[in-house]
Parts: C-alpha cells; structure tokens; sequence
C-alpha cells in the first residue's frame, strides 16, 4: 500500500502547490478589481459596469477553492462538544463516520454536476457575457478537490482529515484494544497454569524428599 501511496502523495503535492497558487492570483486580482473600482468611482467619477460582476464571480470561486485549503488544514468550524466526551477510539470511529457523510455529499455533487453544467452553459452573464458554466464550475471543483482530500487522508496515517482522524489510526487502534483485551482475558489463565504448574512440581519435590510416593 505505501508503494502506491507515496507516488500519489507526491502527484497531489503538485496539486495542491497549483491550487493554492490560483487562489493567490485569484485573490490578487479581487483586490486589484475592487481598488479600482473605488477608485474610479470616487476619483474619476467613472465607475466601472463590469467591476462587480467580476469581483462577484471571482468571489465565487475563491469561496470553493478556500473550502478545499480550509478541509486540508482541519479549519472548518465545528462543534466538538460531543465528540469531546467520548473516549479516542469512539472519536477516531466518529470522526470517520463523518468524513464518509461529507465524502457522499461531494461525490453526489459531482455526480450532478454535469447536468448542471449543461444548463448553465447555455445561459450568459448579465455584463461580461461569459458562460454561467464557467462560474458554475467552481462547484464541482471544489467537490473533486476535497473528495480526493478525504480520501487520501483515509489511506494516508501522515495526513490529516475533517475530524482530525485517520482510518489507518482508527483500524490500528481498534486491533490494539482487541490485542489488549485478549492479553487481558488469557492472563488469568496464565497465572492459573501457573500456580497448577507450580503445585505439580512442589508435589514431586515432597515425593523425593520421602523417598517415592507412598
């Protein structure tokens, strides 16, 4: 498993590198757009007609690819008062439960997606005339981008998921308490075969001692 996993690991590191460098330039951009908008709105007296389309698509897409960064760093918002009260192992298991929850939700996005790209490619934006499918895109983006996510945080005990947990950790955790309990349970037989082994041989100690067995 590691041999596969190390290759992909390093692919999706390309990956990310590119995803975080377009949110940068996306982001850049937003600010520059907005500027000048204030500016030539306040100073010029000509404010811009396409400023605020733009700045809103822009927005749009940045929101998406930002849900991504934020799964990948474990920033979502999140009430952990539940998860807290419950013991590591149940917590590891929940945290799992709702990564597969999330990964579901994704994966129907994405299954949708295509019809609602079709739609909205054959409508255009009010004043830059683009495809709504352009903007629409952001969606599924952002869906393939965490469910590869979730997924490679399953297989992967070196990176962290939504719920902070592993599923490697969780099954390596669940065979360890199993290994403890069975130590446990076949201690007292142990010992038991033990003190018998002991009786035994205390017994034929006595028996020399008198001379054979009477």
């Amino acid at each position: 498993m590691h041999s596969i996993i190390g290759p992909l690991e390093r692919a999706w590191s390309w990956v990310e590198k590119l995803v975080l460098a377009v949110i940068v330039l996306l982001t850049s951009t937003l600010v520059a757009v907005t500027s000048y908008q204030v500016f030539s709105r306040y100073v010029l007296n000509d404010p811009l007609r396409w400023s605020e389309e733009l700045s809103r698509y822009l927005f749009i897409w940045i929101v998406f690819l930002g849900a991504w960064a934020a799964l990948k760093e474990g920033r979502h918002l999140g009430m952990d008062m539940l998860s807290l009260r419950l013991s590591p192992r149940w917590r590891a298991r929940a945290g799992v439960a709702l990564d597969a929850v999330m990964l579901a939700f994704l994966v129907t996005v994405l299954f949708i997606a295509p019809d609602i790209l079709e739609i909205t490619g054959r409508q255009r934006s009010a004043v830059l005339k683009i495809p709504m499918s352009y903007i629409y895109l952001a969606f599924p983006v952002g869906a393939a981008l965490m469910s590869v996510e979730i997924v490679l945080s399953w297989l992967s005990p070196t990176r962290t998921t939504p719920g902070q947990t592993h599923l490697s950790t969780t099954v390596l955790e669940v065979a360890a308490a199993g290994a403890a309990a069975g130590a446990a349970a076949g201690a007292p037989a142990a010992a038991d075969a033990a003190g018998a082994g002991a009786g035994a041989d205390a017994a034929a100690h006595d028996e020399r001692q008198d001379g054979g067995p009477r």
